[in-house]
């Protein structure tokens, strides 16, 4: 066998049907990065091997689909790189999941009814005594948050949130709410990997509901939607028992988050306009209520224009976002922006079982100019230039659509904050993003009342037609 001695391009040719076995969930066990600095840390070593398992599927079937060798070994090559420029992009976070992970595992943890919590060991409490005086002796500050953990929002195994509550002295309720939905190409992530978020938030007297979801290859698109709806429905329960405002819940999400979220905004629409078919009155059902606010990060909210994106940079044969939405068949059904884009239409643009019975004559636009905005929460998109992940085209686009239909809508644009920077606001080991430091204060300002949602929407969408 002349595998190795065949040159740089044909082991790429090869790389893409041998070593995705390397990459299964079994080998990942064994060659994930020692991210941990004791047993119980929980590294996203598996989680990376897995995304990358799928990217090389994916990639596998590109170049097994290709005709003849040459071009084959062309596409391999080229895959490859692409491949391994990512990996290395994702080896550079394991300072920064070091650092997430110490300070979630010490944060004191809140006392809660013992049928909302999932019970803890002494084994788990020694730990976490262990694991808080290390974060102090490296430097890691300790924000004014306690922290409740695993919270069970659904039946699945993955359907679980986290809760930070402010323990900030003179600190008058009830308290604005901001449920955060993290990324990950749908294929990755957990909610302790952005727990600077949480714990920023709670120091600054905002009450935050981490969620997790269900990921690709378990789940597609809609259902993860359908999840982080019914986190939206927990959140708006149960965060008054916490001090938390049921009134003022703002939905915030990131990439993938941010366009699961849209998603549920139109699912909860549908609910909405189904029951004002039947009865004159609101819908009182917690399904059916829209959040205070939606607060979109870079994302991603048309796949069709998306995908074309990554077309353009050559990576959709390793993205998988495609296979998350269920093919190009699903790209209409699982698209924000196409989504609300039909409202417009006496006529939906295809068929879809989502939105064959929504049109604007139906329910009556034409007589009641801000019909769709009494409906919708306000959208605010933040996106940046500088994004190379999800560039700002798709923020502009969503608020396109929402602000033609009558929606408070802006698309915020911000300089110099690339993709992972949105969920950066804890400079961590490294000099804070300057450009950060502002997108938080907006935010802040918006959910703390500092300045109303209509206020800061009244501003203008900053960005060049």
């Amino acid at each position: 066998m002349c595998f190795f001695s065949c040159g740089c391009c044909l082991c790429s040719y090869y790389a893409f049907s041998v070593l995705p076995l390397l990459f299964s969930p079994p080998f990942a066990l064994l060659v994930s990065p020692p991210f941990a600095l004791c047993a119980r840390v929980r590294v996203r070593g598996r989680d990376m091997a897995s995304m990358v398992w799928q990217a090389m599927k994916g990639g596998a079937t590109e170049v097994m689909q290709a005709r003849g060798f040459i071009p084959r070994l062309s596409l391999a090559a080229k895959l490859s790189y692409l491949l391994l420029r990512e990996v290395y992009d994702l080896l550079g976070l394991i300072p920064d999941l070091i650092y997430y992970r110490l300070l979630y595992d010490s944060l004191p943890s809140y006392e809660v009814q013992p049928e909302l919590s999932r019970s803890s060991s002494g084994a788990a409490h020694f730990y976490n005594r262990c694991i808080t005086a290390f974060a102090k002796v490296i430097g890691i500050k300790r924000p004014r948050a306690t922290l409740l953990r695993n919270l069970r929002y659904g039946d699945a195994k993955r359907n679980l949130l986290d809760v930070y509550i402010p323990d900030v002295p003179g600190l008058a309720g009830p308290l604005p709410v901001v449920m955060f939905i993290h990324g990950g190409i749908w294929a990755s992530g957990e909610k302790w990997q952005t727990c600077s978020m949480g714990a920023y938030l709670a120091d600054h007297g905002v009450l935050a509901v981490f969620v997790q979801y269900t990921l690709f290859p378990q789940a597609l698109a809609p259902q993860m939607a359908e999840e982080v709806s019914s986190a939206l429905t927990w959140t708006m329960k149960h965060v008054e028992r916490f001090g938390g405002d049921p009134e003022r819940v703002y939905m915030m999400g990131h990439s993938a988050g941010a366009h699961l979220s849209g998603l549920v905004l139109w699912e909860r629409l549908n609910r909405i306009l189904k029951y004002r078919e039947a009865n004159d009155s609101p819908p009182k059902d917690l399904r059916s209520r829209m959040p205070h606010c939606f607060l979109g990060m870079a994302g991603v909210y048309d796949i069709g224009i998306h995908y074309a994106y990554e077309a353009k940079r050559g990576v959709q044969h390793l993205s998988i976002m495609g296979r998350a939405m269920g093919g190009k068949s699903g790209f209409f059904s699982a698209s924000p922006a196409l989504l609300f884009g039909s409202l417009r239409l006496s006529t939906s643009p295809q068929k879809n079982p989502s939105s064959k019975d929504l049109d604007q004559t139906h329910h009556g636009l034409d007589g009641n100019p801000s019909f769709w905005s009494d409906l919708m929460p306000p959208c605010i998109m933040f996106s940046s230039p500088s994004e190379v992940t999800v560039p700002p085209e798709n923020s502009i686009a969503f608020h396109k659509v929402l602000d033609n239909l009558g929606v408070k809508s802006r698309a915020a644009i911000y300089e110099g904050i690339p993709h992972l920077d949105f969920i950066r606001w804890d400079p961590c080991w490294t000099k804070p993003n300057p450009f950060v430091s502002v997108l938080v204060e907006d935010i802040l300002s918006i959910v703390t009342g500092k300045v109303r949602v209509e206020q800061f929407i009244s501003l203008g969408s900053n960005y060049s037609t």
